[in-house]
């Protein structure tokens, strides 16, 4: 008798819960359909007639697990005489395979759509298979954010370092992403103007990118001589800097390309991250004003850098090597194989549009669904 009521205690109770939730999806679905409703009627349009059960079925099948249902699945809907079969169909593509399967090809092709790495076509499979796993434990949307814009690891084995592994471990083109990706919005323009017609200015956009220095993408190589790449985070990788801080020559090694023993704007541009600080070190670094740096003077730089950057630190010696270190930074990543080129970057690509007026796709979510993930 007391099994009995306690099982019918948790019935009952799981019966609220259920009810409860059906209330709450159903007063969203009244109020999505409202708001669409009176966007059709302002438009002067005519609100269309309820879709037929055949209808329903093939569109709620394809764009939830991706597949067309057979004939006999159409017959066998379009006879159910139950008042929800709707809602229960849903709910069953929904804890179906399919729909992980399905929606993880379509997160794939949202992050890899504007990739800056060629290389990110071999990790495809990892993101597809990890992402397809978070749909299958019914992972929140804000654990699956927060995964793809913290992620650190391998990325054979860590499918959540596919969105930075993407863009190389850019702040531009990581913020550029994370806003298109997570909110909706196109601002990647704001990385060297502010457009006219856009809400969000230049300033905005670096200060969304500020959060994204401190990530790298870093080169690894096994005993089997097996080659990756893991994503780090360079406030616990600090040690990946002390030989550059140590030595600054091996900061020519990598940027003097003609060797000519100076660094100028031309072999600066070659990287994102140097050429930002070169432009801030040449005014007062540049001591015979001939438009380059010498290692000499890339030294006297760095330490009015650091002058500048701490004039109340009592310890010059810190703030210098990381001064030297923001160098390392750019100079580290100049050896990595298969760099793209400068036609690759960012800001390359938006003067190429300005010049061309490369006509914008409207779908930003990758290519269409439907051809896109089979």
């Amino acid at each position: 008798m007391l099994v009995t009521l306690i099982l019918a205690s948790h019935t009952t109770a799981d019966a609220a819960k259920k009810t409860k939730a059906f209330k709450s999806e159903a007063r969203t679905a009244t109020a999505v359909d409202r708001v669409i409703n009176a966007e059709i009627l302002a438009a002067e349009g005519k609100l269309a007639p309820k879709t037929s059960d055949e209808d329903f079925l093939r569109r709620v099948t394809f764009d939830i697990a991706g597949t067309v249902p057979t004939p006999s699945q159409v017959t066998l809907f379009a006879l159910d005489p139950d008042e929800k079969k709707r809602t229960k169909l849903i709910d069953r593509l929904l804890e179906s395979d399919a729909y992980a399967t399905n929606w993880a090809r379509y997160w794939r092709d949202v992050i890899f759509s504007k990739a800056t790495n060629a290389r990110v076509r071999g990790v495809q499979g990892t993101f597809e298979t990890w992402m397809t796993e978070q749909l299958k434990e019914n992972a929140a949307w804000d654990e699956i954010a927060t995964g793809l814009i913290t992620a650190t690891g391998d990325i054979r084995y860590d499918g959540e370092t596919a969105l930075i592994f993407a863009q190389e471990g850019q702040p531009s083109e990581i913020a550029a992403e994370v806003s298109r990706i997570f909110l909706g919005i196109q601002m990647q323009c704001a990385n060297c103007h502010d457009h006219p017609t856009d809400s969000w200015n230049r300033e905005q956009f670096h200060q969304l990118a500020a959060f994204f220095p401190r990530v790298g993408v870093r080169p690894v190589r096994e005993e089997n001589n097996v080659r990756s790449f893991e994503i780090v985070s360079v406030n616990q990788d600090s040690r990946n800097r002390r030989p550059f801080a140590q030595n600054p020559e091996r900061v020519f090694n990598f940027l003097d390309r003609n060797r000519d023993g100076k660094i100028n704007k031309a072999e600066a541009s070659r990287n994102q991250n140097f050429a930002r600080l070169f432009e801030r070190i040449i005014e007062f670094g540049d001591k015979n004003k001939d438009g380059a740096l010498t290692l000499e003077e890339l030294r006297a730089a760095a330490d009015e850098f650091a002058r500048r950057v701490d004039r109340k630190s009592r310890d010059r010696g810190r703030v210098r090597r990381e001064a030297v270190n923001l160098l390392a930074c750019a100079a580290r990543r100049a050896v990595r194989p298969q760099r793209p080129s400068e036609e690759d970057t960012l800001e390359a690509r938006a003067r190429g549009y300005i010049g061309r007026k490369t006509r914008v796709s409207l779908f930003e979510g990758g290519r269409r669904r439907g051809a896109a993930r089979r």
